[in-house]
């Protein structure tokens, strides 16, 4: 089973608020939020790490009892436990994945197709598939096979430069759909935010029970006008 979260960090960013949330935070996370040098950026950091509070909250796992330790390409892992999980954040959002499974997130907001880095970096089939949609559509693609593509090296525990230089990781590869990707060994999903403005994309091991079957993840959005609220369940930034 995967399950993913993502929020939209704005509330973060009132500074009463971010105090109760950095109080909230593990000792990791506190560390990792206040090495950050540019103060704009640490409430997406501090939204991730709270996800993944909340993550682990669900499976009744409590958060400080897991050691978090990351590899030499920077993949955070838990030292004390089998479930695998993973972090992004881009523009207003950060996003959670965990897992029983190796499991790997991207969010991104939508960037401007760069079709010379297209034909340098994606596969044949990826780059033909770019070249074939509308042109109102490119950026979007674009930035689902880059996200697809980071997913997959976080999933792997890879550097994206590794992915993207060494073909033996795109051959197996073969893009679909706007939103699709075929892969013998790893499954994806991928979805749109915020009108399109974001995009999300999961990659799981498929040999381990990953996202390959329609009811193997669950997709869960924690926003709220006051603080990062469940939705429909009024769980508040408290109890996270």
């Amino acid at each position: 089973m995967t399950d993913i979260y993502f929020c939209n960090i704005l509330p973060l960013y009132d500074k009463a608020l971010f105090n109760v949330a950095l109080d909230l935070a593990s000792e990791y996370r506190r560390e990792k939020v206040l090495r950050i040098s540019h103060a704009e950026s640490r409430p997406l950091s501090l939204g991730a790490g709270l996800l993944l509070r909340y993550a682990l909250k669900g499976k009744k796992i409590p958060a400080d009892s897991l050691k978090i330790n990351v590899n030499k390409n920077g993949k955070p892992y838990f030292e004390n436990s089998d479930l695998s999980f993973s972090l992004s954040h881009s523009g207003v959002f950060s996003a959670c994945a965990i897992s029983d499974t190796e499991v790997g997130v991207d969010i991104e907001s939508v960037i401007r197709a760069k079709i010379k880095i297209a034909e340098r970096f994606f596969s044949d089939d990826e780059a033909a598939f770019l070249q074939s949609v509308p042109k109102d559509k490119k950026e979007l693609i674009f930035t689902v096979i880059w996200t697809q593509k980071e997913s997959y090296a976080k999933c792997r525990g890879l550097s994206l430069l590794d992915v993207l230089k060494n073909g033996k990781y795109e051959k197996c590869f073969v893009q679909k759909g706007e939103t699709e990707l075929q892969s013998l060994d790893y499954s994806f999903k991928t979805v749109y935010l915020n009108n399109n403005e974001y995009v999300l994309s999961v990659c799981t091991d498929t040999g381990r029970n990953g996202l390959n079957n329609a009811d193997s993840h669950n997709l869960g959005c924690v926003s709220g006008e006051n603080g990062l609220n469940l939705k429909n369940s009024g769980t508040d930034i408290s109890t996270c």
